[in-house]
């Protein structure tokens, strides 16, 4: 079979050839390949990094609304206290103190459902 061809080729160097071209597309593939297995591994990395950081920022800030919900139940029971102390001493509570009194419900209970839905 080393008979040249019409094109002056031998089919041993043909094949040859056939062989070395598959070997070199091949490799090419599979850089391209592995290529874009490594693109999707940093962004996978990038994105987790950036959900570890927003989870963490998420825990904070519920942690903030917990600090606060105690603060806005401190201040209703604050008020309370001082509309008791009043109404003992027969005076009538200033709307002041019921404005209090009722925003720091309102914002509890906000705070609360902030904490539900941040956790």
């Amino acid at each position: 079979m080393n008979t040249p061809t019409p094109l002056g080729k031998t089919y041993e160097q043909y094949k040859k050839e056939l062989k070395e071209y598959k070997e070199i597309n091949l490799s090419k593939v599979e850089r391209i390949e592995l290529g874009a297995i490594d693109d999707l591994k940093k962004k996978l990395d990038k994105n987790t990094s950036v959900f570890d950081k927003n989870v963490s920022e998420v825990r904070g800030m519920a942690s903030k609304f917990v600090d606060l919900e105690q603060e806005f139940e401190k201040l209703m029971n604050e008020s309370s206290l001082i509309k008791k102390q009043l109404s003992d001493l027969g005076v009538d509570d200033p709307k002041d103190l019921g404005f209090i009194s009722l925003k720091s419900k309102e914002l509890a209970k906000l705070s609360r459902e902030f904490i539900k839905s941040l956790r």
